[in-house]
C-alpha cells in the first residue's frame, strides 16, 4: 500500500487535489450547451467509481509484503465504513446540483457559491470539533468568504441584466423602433425581466446554495471515518466513498431525468440517443479527474499525525479550488464577457475577497 509519509508529500498531494477539483468542471463546459447535465452526471459517476477501483487495486496493492488494500478490508468497522459511504452520498448530491449550476449558469457562479458555502460550513464544524487558531482572524476570514459569495451573486445578477439589455437593443435594432443604447457598464435603468430570466437567475443561486449545504459536511465525515483505533485506511475510504457516489447516482438519476431542472423529461434511452462518444468520454474523464483530486486529498490526510498539513491549510487550499474554478469560468470561458465595467469590478473584488479569506484562515494558527 503506497502511503505518503512526509509533510512535503502531503502538501504536494493537497495542491494536486486543489488543481484537479478546481478544473474537472471544464469537461462539462466542453460538452457544449446542448448536452444535458443529467447524462453528464451518469458518465461522471461511472468514471469516478471505476477510477477509484483502479487506484485501490494498483497504488493500494503496490507492496504485497505489507498490508494491501484487500488486507485492510478484513475486520473493518461497519460504522466507519458507513460514514465514508455517507460522505460519498453527500458529495454526489452536492455534485449533482453543482453540475446543474455549471450547465445553466456557468463555473464562475458555481465555484464561489458552492465551494465557498461548503468551506464555510467545514470551517465552522472543524472549529467546534477542534478549536485552533486566532478566533478573530478566523471570523474575519469567514466574513471575507461570505462577502465573496455575496459579490459573486450580485455580479451574476448584474451580468444577467446587462445581457437582457443587449438582447433588447438587438431586438429593437432589427425592428422599426429606434435602437436602444446599451451603457458601457451595467445598465443604469434596469430592463424588464421576463419570468424566464428571473427563473434562471434565481435557480442558479438556489441550486448553488443547496450544493454547498451538501458539500459542507463531507470533509468532516471523511476525517471521522479515519479517526480512532477502528478508523479505516485512506484507500478503504476512497473505495467506499465511491460506492456511496454510485449508490446515489442509481437512486437520483431517474429522478433528475423525470423531473429535470431545465428542458423536457428524459427516458433512459436518451443516454444513448442524445449524446455521442465524445460527450460520454468527457463526462467519464471529468469523473476521473475529480476522483483523482479526492484521492490525492484523502491520501494527503493519511500521513503520520506529526506530518499533517492541518485543517486550516486544507481549508485555504479549498479556497484555492474556489479561485481556480472561478478563474476558468471568467478567463477561459468568458462567462462575464461583454457585461460591462461594473460587473468586471465586482469580479475582481470577488477574487480579492477569496484570497484575503484564504490568507486570514491559513495564518490564524500562527497568532
Amino acid at each position: 500500500m503506497l502511503v505518503p509519509s512526509t509533510y512535503q508529500i502531503a502538501l504536494l498531494l493537497a495542491v494536486i487535489a486543489s488543481i484537479c477539483l478546481g478544473s474537472w468542471a471544464n469537461t462539462q463546459k466542453m460538452t457544449g450547451n446542448k448536452h444535458r447535465f443529467e447524462i453528464f452526471y451518469l458518465d461522471f459517476t461511472l468514471g469516478a467509481f471505476l477510477f477509484a477501483i483502479a487506484i485501490c487495486f494498483t497504488l493500494g496493492s503496490v507492496n504485497q509484503a505489507e498490508i494491501t488494500f484487500t488486507d485492510s478490508l478484513i475486520g473493518i468497522a461497519f460504522r466507519k465504513v458507513s460514514i465514508a459511504i455517507l460522505a460519498g452520498v453527500l458529495f454526489n448530491l452536492a455534485n449533482a446540483f453543482f453540475i446543474s449550476v455549471v450547465s445553466i449558469s456557468g463555473m464562475s457562479l458555481a465555484f464561489p457559491l458552492v465551494v465557498g458555502l461548503g468551506a464555510l460550513i467545514t470551517l465552522i464544524g472543524n472549529y467546534f470539533l477542534n478549536p485552533q487558531g486566532n478566533v478573530t482572524m478566523m471570523i474575519a476570514g469567514a466574513l471575507f468568504l461570505i462577502g465573496a459569495m455575496v459579490v459573486t451573486a450580485r455580479a451574476y445578477r448584474m451580468a444577467a441584466q446587462t445581457r437582457r439589455a443587449m438582447e433588447a437593443a438587438q431586438a429593437a435594432a432589427s425592428s422599426d423602433q429606434p435602437p436602444v443604447q446599451v451603457p458601457r457598464g451595467a445598465p443604469t435603468r434596469r430592463p424588464r425581466k421576463t419570468g424566464k430570466t428571473k427563473s434562471i437567475a434565481t435557480k442558479g443561486v438556489v441550486l448553488s446554495l443547496l450544493a454547498g449545504f451538501f458539500l459542507g459536511p463531507v470533509s468532516i465525515l471523511i476525517d471521522m471515518s479515519r479517526e480512532g483505533d477502528m478508523g479505516i485506511p485512506g484507500y478503504v475510504v476512497i473505495m467506499f466513498f465511491a460506492v456511496g457516489m454510485l449508490f446515489t447516482s442509481l437512486l437520483v438519476s431517474p429522478f433528475w431525468m423525470n423531473f429535470p431542472i431545465e428542458g423536457e423529461p428524459l427516458g433512459i434511452s436518451a443516454y444513448f440517443k442524445k449524446a455521442n462518444v465524445r460527450t460520454h468520454l468527457l463526462g467519464f474523464v471529468g469523473g476521473v479527474i475529480a476522483m483523482a483530486g479526492f484521492a490525492a486529498m484523502t491520501l494527503a490526510g493519511a500521513v503520520p499525525a506529526n506530518q499533517q498539513i492541518g485543517t486550516v491549510i486544507s481549508l485555504a487550499l479549498t479556497m484555492g479550488i474556489m479561485a481556480l474554478g472561478t478563474a476558468w469560468g471568467v478567463v477561459v470561458w468568458g462567462e462575464f464577457a461583454g457585461t460591462g465595467s461594473r460587473v468586471r469590478t465586482l469580479v475582481m473584488l470577488m477574487f480579492v475577497l477569496i484570497f484575503s479569506a484564504a490568507a486570514l484562515i491559513s495564518l490564524a494558527p500562527n497568532y
